[in-house]
């Protein structure tokens, strides 16, 4: 066995065992050496079924020449390829970098199964490009841990086994087994941030240091290793916070503590509710400390970002979808036959039943269903008079 690939078979061995390997197959060199590395390994892995993906952007003439390579290749090594031809339209402002990014890994997961494991092409050198361009963003402990060997999430895991290599190694290997590949040319545009530090600046610092890339993959490991140690605590202290409702964490509980640790449990809270989506940044994140965490318990201040509200109301803090709440004229009627859908998402049912809810002998139909605006009264089952919705809101403790 080549020895490249018998440290290939050690990284894998470190993974779990998936029912299928699924390589994200390109058509360029790092990918092809993965997907060939782990054909070669079939008989030694535990996981028996490999099978690649390919995604066709159609962003480069030669696209479908890319994608007949891939099948060519697929078909001399025995591996079902799986092709998707993308159509991309790219909002105004958006990256198309970025764009093609997200639709790329999209087509890919919607095409994974329970128990599959994606395996990305990803290298040392790569894992040092991310940290340098994670350090030029100002990012934190979680940022600069970059790329992960190994993630999971909904029974599927997403590996990068090659990150212990370099681009030198994997070159050498596949120009040593006779591989072919294509080579995008958008991978030589220096416009690109990531192209510029690959081309201009990672060969100064090797000239320099030629061991720039193991070092700075090295330290991206020791922040990795934080990022996890911080996670473990912010998991204990979202417990110490929780009110029973995921989208609300007490405030005295967090009072006791250093703003560091504050900011911690903060930052897990709103990225376990947002899904590591529409995050606030660290002027927005120190807004809340700042603007929420000391203010009177009568107060009701609010801090907003891209679709998202974080709101206090008395001693807890509130996480809020932005849409419903920044619609505050909107209005329906409802004949309380059918479901009625709420700008929300959620719909909202009417149900026929003896001595609760509305008296129907006093109700004009069609219903009109709004957001309150004040001055609302209503009078209680039990009750001979009427009161303000507001004070019986207070009283309930409503938000």
């Amino acid at each position: 066995m080549h020895a490249f690939v018998a440290a290939l078979q050690q990284q894998l061995n470190l993974l779990p065992t998936p029912k299928r390997y699924v390589v994200a197959y390109s058509g360029g060199c790092d990918s092809h050496v993965l997907l060939q590395g782990v054909t070669q390994l079939q008989t030694q892995l535990a996981c028996q079924s490999i099978v690649a993906i390919h995604i066709n952007h159609g962003l480069q003439q030669q696209a479908a020449q890319w994608q007949q390579h891939c099948q060519q290749v697929c078909q001399q090594l025995d591996v079902p390829l799986q092709t998707f031809e993308l159509s991309l339209d790219v909002p105004k402002g958006e990256s198309l970098e970025a764009y093609a990014r997200e639709a790329r890994y999209a087509a890919i997961y919607a095409a994974l199964q329970p128990g599959d494991m994606l395996l990305l092409a990803q290298h040392q050198d790569d894992q040092a490009e991310t940290l340098l361009l994670q350090l030029l963003r100002g990012s934190g402990v979680k940022g600069l841990a970059s790329m992960s060997v190994c993630t999971a999430k909904d029974q599927i895991w997403v590996s990068r086994p090659l990150l212990t290599f370099t681009r030198t190694q994997i070159e050498d290997y596949a120009r040593e087994m006779g591989l072919s590949w294509v080579d995008d040319p958008s991978n030589q545009d220096t416009q690109l941030n990531r192209n510029y530090l690959r081309h201009e600046i990672m060969p100064l610092l090797q000239q320099r240091w030629p061991g720039v890339s193991t070092v700075l993959a090295r330290s991206a490991q020791h922040q990795a290793d934080a990022d996890q140690l911080l996670d473990i605590l912010a998991e204990q202290d979202y417990a110490y916070c929780q009110t029973g409702n995921d989208y609300c964490l007490a405030i005295t509980p967090l009072q006791q503590w250093a703003p560091v640790r504050i900011r911690n449990v903060l930052r897990y809270w709103l990225d376990k509710i947002c899904q590591a989506k529409t995050l606030p940044s660290t002027v927005q994140l120190q807004r809340i400390m700042d603007e929420m965490m000391a203010a009177a318990p009568d107060a009701n201040p609010m801090v907003s970002w891209a679709q998202a509200t974080v709101r206090r109301y008395r001693d807890s803090l509130y996480f809020c979808p932005e849409p419903a709440l920044s619609m505050p004229q909107w209005q329906v009627s409802w004949d309380l036959d059918q479901p009625l859908l709420l700008p929300s998402g959620e719909s909202i049912h009417a149900q026929l039943s003896q001595g609760t809810g509305m008296d129907m002998s006093q109700v004009d139909l069609p219903v009109q269903v709004r957001f309150r605006r004040g001055g609302e009264r209503c009078r209680l089952p039990g009750r001979a008079h009427q009161h303000e919705l507001k004070k019986l809101f207070q009283d309930w403790g409503i938000p």
